[in-house]
């Protein structure tokens, strides 16, 4: 805070500090820098915009949004229709974060920092929540974006504890609180589709890599019994689809990368949401570990 502002900045023991504007009727223009990795670096991010205005960042910023949101025209719609349809587009630039330093540094998930060499760094994204839509419209609309997160997907994979692809990445971490294992669908749309800008060879060992993880969420039971068993996770159906959805995926990029072996593999191993269908009621129904439906099944 400048020596010469009005206002304080008080402290209590045992609570949080915080800024006392009084009685003021002024403005108050807060400028704050960001960053994962530490103070010094904050301060280079807040270095690079504090000359300008405020009148000017807005300037710029409505500039970036405007490009950003020109790159879908719509026409021969309603001025309603037009609306919904650019405030859903906005929302969805929100997210993933980009976390990389002004210097090309980010904060890796073993807690270290590293450079990232040719890219820029990505976070956020929860891909239980993106797989289906989120991404395949970055496909359509913004494949450097994509080619950016199938990098930052590969780094994360290389720092992880587990050493698999990231499940919900928030700001360099893993939170493993998504089911499923859908970086796997996300790179294989990208390869699918012929994305560039990534090693589709590494992206592919990450999948399989991941897909047969010894310790995730009952990925033994599934492999060994075609599903999870209901007896062993609470989430048995949901986990068991969403695995079979993502092995598809993967059958698909291993076709195109000429990996038959693998192909027939997983393309099998999709086929397991098949074990849960009960032809009788016409429902998904967990089956237990002894291959018993579960009981009660009330739809």
């Amino acid at each position: 805070m400048n020596t010469n502002n009005p206002f304080t900045l008080k402290e209590k023991e045992g609570e949080l500090p915080c800024l006392d504007f009084g009685q003021s009727t002024k403005e108050v223009e807060v400028r704050i820098g960001l960053s994962a990795l530490g103070v010094n670096e904050a301060r280079q991010e807040y270095a690079r915009w504090e000359k300008k205005s405020f009148n000017q960042l807005k300037k710029d910023s409505h500039k970036e949004w405007e490009e950003q949101l020109a790159s879908i025209d719509v026409k021969g719609r309603t001025d309603d229709d037009r609306v919904i349809f650019y405030t859903s587009l906005y929302r969805a630039c929100l997210s993933p974060v980009d976390v990389t330093s002004v210097d090309g540094r980010y904060l890796g998930t073993d807690g270290k920092i590293y450079s990232a060499d040719g890219f820029r760094y990505y976070s956020n994204w929860s891909l239980w929540d993106t797989y289906r839509a989120f991404h395949p419209l970055l496909n359509l609309v913004n494949q450097p974006l994509q080619a950016d997160i199938a990098n930052s997907m590969l780094a994360h994979y290389d720092k992880s504890v587990e050493h698999m692809l990231p499940f919900w990445s928030f700001y360099g971490n893993e939170t493993w609180c998504m089911i499923g294992y859908h970086s796997c669908s996300v790179l294989a749309d990208m390869i699918v589709k012929g994305v560039k800008g990534f090693d589709y060879e590494r992206a592919y060992e990450a999948m399989k890599t991941t897909a047969m993880n010894p310790h995730y969420d009952c990925l033994p039971e599934y492999r060994e019994l075609g599903y999870v068993p209901f007896d062993k996770e609470a989430e048995s159906v949901s986990k068991t689809l969403e695995y079979a959805y993502d092995d598809y995926c993967i059958a698909q990029a291993a076709k195109v990368l000429g990996k038959t072996e693998d192909y027939e593999y997983f393309f099998k191993r999709s086929r397991s949401y098949q074990n849960f269908f009960d032809k009788e009621l016409g429902f998904m129904r967990g089956r237990g570990t002894k291959g018993e439906f579960h009981e009660p099944f009330n739809p």
